[in-house]
């Protein structure tokens, strides 16, 4: 466990402890630690070190000190030596960024046990060497020699942060030793932190907060003391009216002796995810606001909460961060990220690459910058102890960079700012980065084709100006072509990018597409002028998309007789067709098919269907015969 944990979800009074055992089951990990160690060097039995050693270990692992928890699994590993002491080596060499040593560890756990995982392992660590030219990572300028962690994003040039430095509380946590965890405030422009508001912040431990989008209501994390010999964390609520916060009230999602904190608010749907651990680990539960009042908590799907300590879940957009001890992966907590898909469900959560991940601890993920300013293509935050940090946990500014092309340049060019193009290609249903192929031509002529990455991104320094277009490619998908304007670089006054994401939908043969706003006048199959805009825009995709054929297809309502409606819709097929030839579209790629009201959409019965229902009905389509 990490010190963000120290801070939030044991919190206890001291009490006169005696032995490690005892100050270890009151989660006393500091003075277990301490103990341990005076009765290692007492104990004269080989169990007895070894269990001591043991525990030892998980005492400063529990307080974060890494460092000496590495060196007692080491001791504990040479009185004995088991695999899942050797396991516990590997994954704190990896906190320790002690890379090539758990690299040789985990060939060896391979070789004993022919886990797969452990081969897989050896491969994810081959990635922390990833190249460090295309990122710029630094401490943020606010963190400090203690632990900071959890930022978030408050109205415009704020970040709201969790830290247990000197100025919040005056109450000792004996779990760690040191001041309970209280949120401060810092603007980005100054990086000079405050407390926030009262009474939101209070003498417990106050840490890992979200807002909704108009942020005039607040989420946190709070651990208050219940007895005498624990406390226990639940989430609190505020409402910010007439810019005074109200007094914070728990949400009772679980019965007290369950640890519940690290909300992320999805305002969209009024759903409130955090984490939980009614079962001993920590897992993602979600509830719905309903009014006042929060619907009983569900367990996250099963590839999002499964058998590991699942934590700290902040939300971006439709994109769901949060982070796992799962394995394998980079090292102790690792962040992963999932979106809900057009089906509405989660899909299989990704893991971040480096440097988002490390060997240590990193958690709570803010994305500030998403789109590309200049050559900075993206900016993170990421809370995290791996080495090099100023304190206990940290918070890491993350930019990846535009890797610059080797360019000629002549001497006699003295323009001073740049216009970068960044086009991002993306799926149309799933929102996921697509590579895809990438043509732009200006007045006709085709000047840069190029594909974008991984990520679905591709960015370049431009030296035209003026009217282009961009035409997008991807096999089994339909074409798209972007028109757009770019600036003169040389009436600028700054560097300038122009972003533009382009999504692609995917062709399925016979899947039927219904064209907006295709209207017929009564007993009428002439196409009308409000029609026109929707079919130019079908004759516009099928030019981009010279190969494929289709059938234009017409629906009537099931109101009136069979055979006339059968003919009506005929007709008004023909009349659509007949149109798209008239603006170029060859009569071999078109076949027209009248439906009549044998292929309605809405599931009523005809005398029982709303005005809406039949409208629906009454629709032109069309879907793909062959590509």
């Amino acid at each position: 466990m990490f010190l963000v944990l120290i801070s939030l979800m044991n919190c206890s009074l001291a009490l006169n402890i005696k032995t490690g055992d005892m100050a270890y089951e009151l989660k006393h990990y500091k003075k277990a630690a301490e103990l341990y160690e005076e009765e290692y060097e007492k104990a004269v039995n080989v169990d007895q070190q070894y269990y001591l050693a043991n525990r030892a270990a998980k005492s400063y692992e529990a307080i974060n000190d890494l460092s000496k928890a590495l060196d007692w699994f080491a001791i504990a590993y040479q009185i004995n030596d088991t695999n899942d002491g050797l396991l516990n080596l590997g994954k704190l060499a990896m906190a320790n960024d002690s890379i090539k040593a758990a690299k040789a560890i985990f060939k060896k756990l391979h070789r004993l046990t022919s886990d797969q995982n452990y081969l897989n392992q050896v491969g994810y660590l081959d990635n922390l060497n990833y190249d460090k030219t295309n990122y710029d990572i630094r401490v943020s300028p606010y963190s400090s020699t203690d632990s900071d962690f959890s930022p978030v994003k408050f109205e415009s040039n704020y970040v709201l942060f969790s830290s247990d430095r000197e100025g919040g509380s005056d109450m000792i946590n004996t779990y760690n030793g040191r001041i309970n965890s209280s949120l401060y405030l810092v603007n980005s422009r100054t990086s000079n932190p405050f407390l926030f508001d009262y009474p939101i912040n209070s003498e417990y431990a106050d840490a890992v907060a979200c807002f909704n989008n108009t942020y005039d209501q607040i989420y946190f994390t709070r651990c208050v003391e219940m007895d005498e010999r624990d406390s226990h964390c639940r989430i609190y609520q505020s409402k910010r009216v007439l810019g005074q916060w109200r007094e914070p009230q728990p949400i009772l999602f679980f019965t007290e002796e369950v640890n519940v904190g690290h909300p992320a608010y999805l305002d969209a749907d009024s759903v409130l995810i955090f984490s939980a651990n009614p079962d001993g680990n920590h897992q993602l539960y979600f509830s719905r606001q309903v009014g006042s009042t929060w619907s009983l908590p569900e367990l996250m799907p099963s590839d999002i909460s499964g058998p590991y300590n699942e934590k700290f879940p902040t939300i971006d957009e439709d994109t769901l961060y949060f982070s796992s001890d799962r394995f394998p992966g980079y090292g102790k907590l690792d962040i992963y990220k999932t979106y809900v898909n057009s089906e509405g469900y989660w899909e299989k959560p990704v893991l971040l690459d480096p440097p988002y991940n490390s060997g240590a601890d990193d958690f709570g993920l803010l994305k500030v910058q998403s789109e590309p300013i200049g050559r900075v293509l993206s900016k993170t935050l990421v809370s995290s102890n791996r080495a090099g940090g100023k304190g206990l946990d940290d918070i890491w500014d993350i930019d990846e960079l535009l890797v610059e092309e080797s360019i000629d340049t002549i001497a006699t060019d003295t323009r001073d700012y740049t216009v970068y193009l960044s086009v991002s290609t993306r799926d149309e249903q799933t929102k996921e980065a697509l590579p895809a192929n990438i043509a732009m031509t200006k007045e006709g002529s085709v000047f840069l084709t190029n594909t974008s990455d991984t990520k679905g991104r591709y960015i370049k320094e431009m030296d035209v100006s003026g009217s282009i277009e961009i035409q997008v490619t991807k096999q089994g998908y339909f074409t798209q072509v972007v028109a757009l304007s770019l600036p003169d670089a040389e009436k600028l006054d700054r560097d300038t990018t122009i972003n533009r994401t382009v999504y692609l939908n995917q062709i399925e043969v016979g899947k039927e597409i219904v064209l907006d706003d295709i209207y017929y006048d009564f007993d009428k199959w002439d196409i009308r002028d409000d029609a026109k805009p929707s079919l130019n825009q079908l004759g516009r995709l099928l030019k981009e998309n010279p190969t494929i054929v289709i059938e234009l297809g017409s629906h009537t309502d099931c109101r009136g007789d069979d055979d006339y409606n059968l003919q009506l819709s005929e007709k008004r097929a023909a009349s659509a067709t007949s149109y798209l030839t008239d603006i170029g579209i060859s009569s071999s790629r078109l076949l027209s098919k009248g439906y009549g009201e044998s292929s309605p959409t809405e599931n009523c019965s005809c005398d029982d269907c709303e005005e809406e229902e039949h409208q629906t009905n009454r629709r032109t389509s069309f879907k793909v015969i062959t590509l």
